[in-house]
Order: C-alpha cells, then structure tokens, then sequence
C-alpha cells in the first residue's frame, strides 16, 4: 500500500511530491472517510485552482486500490473523482500541508506562504 501526494503549487518546476508513512495513511484515510459520508456540495459554485500559483494537493495511490482515481483537496473542497465534499475550515488541506513540512518534504519558504494563505500559520 502506498498513498502519494503532490502539493500543486509550483509552475514550470517539479512539484513536491511524497510517499505518505503508514501512520499518515491510515490517518488520511480515516479523514477522507468522513467526507464521504457528507453532503455532496450541489449546486454551489466550485472554486477552480489557478493557472498560477497554490493549486491545492493532488493525491493517488499508484496501485489504484486505495482510493479513487481522482482526489484533489483544495479551497475547502475535497473531490473525489466527479463528486465534491465541504472540507470545513480546511482541515484536510491544513493536514496535508503539514506532512508537506514534516522531514522537509516541500521548500520550507513554500509551506509558509501556502500556511498564511490557509490561515494556519
């Protein structure tokens, strides 16, 4: 088992990318269970990434087994494959941000500046 994540947040340059530990795993996908359990977010406007800039965390296991094809988190929504959920307060998003920080993952100057943005730091 292997969960993957990608902080989209850098143009022309390569993402950060990481392999979740077992621990982080099995907490994020407690997490994301709990989303599918909401209301799905119908009928409210979805708020698109932009072109430049955060982007929000891209996340895949490799194997295909454990998650569904497509699971972006991003702008207080969790989407998994077509369907989006309410991440309230971005606490999904604060999270993967904070693996990002963990064992220097992703540039310190970049977690900051996506944390102030998230208002977690």
């Amino acid at each position: 088992m292997a969960i993957e994540v990608m902080l989209d947040a850098l143009s022309g340059r390569p993402n950060p990318v990481w392999t979740l530990t077992q621990a982080e795993e099995a907490e994020f996908l407690s997490r994301l269970t709990g989303f599918e359990s909401r209301a799905v977010n119908e009928g409210q406007p979805r708020l698109e990434p932009p072109l430049l800039g955060y982007r929000g965390f891209e996340i895949r296991s490799p194997d295909g087994r454990l998650l569904p094809e497509k699971v972006r988190v991003f702008g207080g929504t969790v989407r998994l494959d077509k369907s989006s959920y309410p991440d309230a307060g971005r606490e999904l998003e604060k999270w993967l941000l904070q693996s990002a920080a963990q064992q220097a993952r992703a540039p310190k100057g970049l977690i900051e500046a996506i944390g102030r943005e998230l208002g977690s730091q």
